[in-house]
């Protein structure tokens, strides 16, 4: 019996056709691995954030952000806690994953709708 899948496969025009065409999930985007991505980026941006509070480089670059953002307002930078950093890499990484997961989702329930 022939198969058809290798068939395909032998023909590279006609399997790039089917690989394109032919998924009926082509629009489609994995919940978790956008979650997961977008986590990462979060916590990664909040760790970095973690680190330039804890070697002391925070307050000149909230000095120099602010006045961009036409910001004036009186603030400190306060002390370095390890509970409080992890607390703030878990729960950015935890809200990225929130976001990219509902944005996946809106993603595919638009792009059923489009069809």
């Amino acid at each position: 019996m022939i198969n058809l899948w290798e068939t395909i496969k032998k023909n590279k025009i006609a399997y790039f056709l089917y690989k394109k065409e032919g998924n009926i999930m082509k629009n489609q985007i994995n919940r978790n691995q956008l979650g997961l991505t977008i986590g990462t980026f979060f916590g990664l941006c909040h760790a970095i954030w973690v680190l330039l509070v804890g070697v002391g480089f925070a307050k000149p670059i909230i000095a120099w952000v602010f006045p961009l953002h036409f910001i004036d307002m009186s603030y400190s930078i306060t002390v370095f806690s390890i509970g409080s950093a992890i607390t703030l890499v878990i729960l950015a990484f935890l809200g990225g994953y929130i976001s990219g997961w509902i944005l996946a989702g809106i993603w595919n329930w638009a792009s059923k709708k489009v069809r």
